[in-house]
């Protein structure tokens, strides 16, 4: 069964993730949001185990159910690719105590990457799942580096072109020859003179050139100018959510590999502390580990280890 989603204008209007997709915003100019927020179908333990781009389908296939499997992982394959310089796509980092999530890794080195890298293939799927056969153009204004996660993320995607507006005198110089340095033949990117709020104001005058939407409207079989004004939808979050969810997996891991470590330190002391007593002349065995505050599974694997610690006795049994 599908997950329908519905404006947060009117709940009244409802649509399916791949039109919700194409739309950007709901024809009231609300955002479209599912209806129910689903829950994991896989255990902790076995997402734990899987890569990022086996996470990013175990959560977004719960939202986007209109999407084949194939769809869906085609899009994930093309997004966090090659363009990553990690396999691991967001990694997690450990430095004097403290946990740091890596979000440079992308084409761009901006962390607005994990979400970008999959709009576009999430778009052309739906325009193709639509019957929408135009070509898709998006027109944005930029005050740094969305505007270059944005171009990188739709150079070179079939069926579409992208034009960016930015401030000439507005971004930074490093901003600035990554945009205009971006590879790509359906990349486009203008510099005007003024600030980030004139680029803004262009592009929604643009928009709102009734003489141009009549225009489009002719020639065009699908017209959205909502699409193309405001690409902040929920499908741009849903990146997020696959990214956290990853990122939480992880940290999990490393708590349990803690844990497990703190564990092995507490036992080890006892080993000693038991293996003087022995030397000592006192064979008494102790069965326990000390495994507060873990898991069931982690202490399971410490009773064992403290049951081998103690069949050490034997060898001191005269």
């Amino acid at each position: 069964m599908d997950l329908i989603y519905r404006s947060t204008r009117d709940n009244k209007v409802s649509v399916t993730a791949s039109k919700a997709i194409l739309k950007g915003l709901a024809e009231d100019g609300g955002l479209f949001v599912p209806e129910t927020v689903p829950a994991l179908d896989r255990s902790m333990d076995e997402l734990a185990g899987m890569s990022y781009r086996e996470t990013a389908y175990e959560v977004m296939k719960l939202f986007l159910t209109d999407f084949t499997e194939d769809e869906l992982k085609d899009c994930i394959a093309k997004a966090y690719d090659e363009k990553f310089d990690t396999e691991e796509i967001a990694p997690i980092k450990e430095a004097d105590g403290a946990y740091y999530l890596e979000l440079f890794h992308g084409a761009t080195i901006a962390f607005k990457d994990m979400a970008l890298s999959i709009l576009p293939h999430l778009l052309i799927t739906s325009a193709k799942k639509n019957q929408v056969k135009d070509e898709i153009v998006i027109l944005t204004a930029t005050s740094g580096d969305t505007g270059k996660a944005a171009l990188a993320g739709f150079a070179d995607v079939p069926g579409t072109k992208i034009v960016v507006f930015y401030p000439k005198n507005g971004v930074s110089p490093i901003q600035e020859k990554q945009m205009v340095t971006q590879k790509g033949d359906n990349t486009f990117v203008v510099g005007i003179k003024g600030n980030f709020d004139d680029a803004q104001t262009g592009v929604k005058k643009i928009f709102g050139d009734k003489a141009l939407e009549a225009e489009l409207a002719e020639i065009c079989q699908y017209y959205d100018k909502k699409q193309r004004e405001n690409m902040v939808n929920f499908f741009l979050f849903a990146g997020g959510v696959v990214l956290f969810s990853a990122v939480f997996l992880e940290f999990q891991i490393r708590v349990r590999e803690r844990k497990f470590s703190q564990c092995l330190i507490k036992n080890l002391h006892l080993f000693e502390e038991q293996l003087n007593q022995f030397l000592q002349g006192n064979y008494e065995i102790r069965e326990e580990a000390e495994c507060e505050g873990v898991d069931k599974e982690t202490g399971l694997a410490m009773q064992e280890m403290g049951e081998r610690i103690s069949g050490l006795g034997k060898y001191f049994s005269m």
